[in-house]
């Protein structure tokens, strides 16, 4: 008679061998064992042929977000989620870059937000986010004021526009031609071509060059009021400060004299601007156009 232990071991041994040879003849696996989360009542797999990713291998499970690590990503970020008009989410990393010592909120953060509330009428937030600005000891630029009267001038709120020109003057922050063509351009807009035309002359006495820009605007403006004969004097100023005249100016002529029925007048415009001029001829467009004989 075997000893006990000799039996032990012979049992042992036999089922070894037994697994081993069943698993060589067949060629289907054992079925995969489930086991539920004890924590949130899902089930998810043991076996090691699920994927080796944890948020595919363990249903709700989401890898965390890597943090942006510098200023211009955060930047970047804010950017395009407010292009996505997701103002909360922009607000988030907003919020996230102050409890950051090492990425804290720029000028161009807050000029980015600013831009967005002011696009969307929410200049009472705008406002507060400027005084937070100023709280964190951080300087505007032309271009902060620049989208604060963008903003408030979007909202006909007149008084926000002179309170940020106070702001500017405190600040020591000198205009630029892209501010004065955003208030000549809500001017003619919103209001008349008298607030449009104050504004284009202290541009001119503040010793900046109107622009092309800032012309095209005054010919729009004045076509939409119906006066042919101001858009014709400042298109005239224009050549004669040597600015060639872009398409906007001349589309504007164009449709000023298509609503005057001045047939002749649009051709000539045409053929002046739009029809390439031969060699040996004069360059037209750098001449400028001549007007047309009413």
């Amino acid at each position: 008679m075997l000893p006990r232990t000799a039996i032990s071991n012979l049992f042992h041994f036999t089922r070894f061998h037994a697994t081993s040879l069943c698993l060589r003849n067949h060629s289907t696996s054992f079925p995969v064992q489930t086991v539920t989360n004890i924590t949130t009542g899902r089930p998810y797999s043991s076996s090691s042929s699920s994927s080796s990713r944890p948020h595919e291998r363990y249903n709700g499970y989401k890898p965390p977000r890597l943090k942006p690590k510098n200023r211009t990503i955060y930047n970047t970020f804010i950017a395009r989620v407010l292009d996505e008009g997701r103002l909360n989410k922009a607000l988030a990393l907003f919020r996230e870059m102050e409890y950051n010592l090492l990425t804290r909120p720029d000028v161009a953060t807050y000029t980015l937000i600013l831009a967005h509330l002011g696009r969307i009428g929410r200049m009472d937030k705008a406002k507060k986010m400027f005084s937070r600005m100023l709280a964190n000891k951080l300087c505007p630029d032309v271009y902060v004021f620049t989208t604060l009267i963008d903003g408030y001038m979007r909202a006909g709120d007149s008084d926000g526009t002179e309170r940020t020109f106070r702001d500017m003057a405190k600040h020591k922050v000198k205009p630029n031609a892209v501010m004065y063509n955003v208030m000549i351009y809500h001017s003619t807009r919103l209001f008349d071509m008298a607030t449009a035309i104050k504004y284009f002359r202290e541009m001119i006495s503040a010793g900046i060059k109107p622009d092309v820009w800032s012309f095209s605007m005054m010919v729009n403006g004045f076509a939409k009021h119906k006066d042919m004969d101001g858009g014709w004097r400042m298109h005239q100023e224009m050549v004669r400060q040597g600015i060639d005249p872009n398409t906007v100016a001349v589309t504007t002529l164009m449709h000023m004299h298509l609503k005057a029925k001045d047939h002749d007048g649009v051709m000539t415009l045409y053929e002046e601007f739009f029809v390439p001029k031969d060699e040996g001829q004069g360059e037209g467009r750098e001449q400028g156009i001549a007007r047309p004989q009413e």
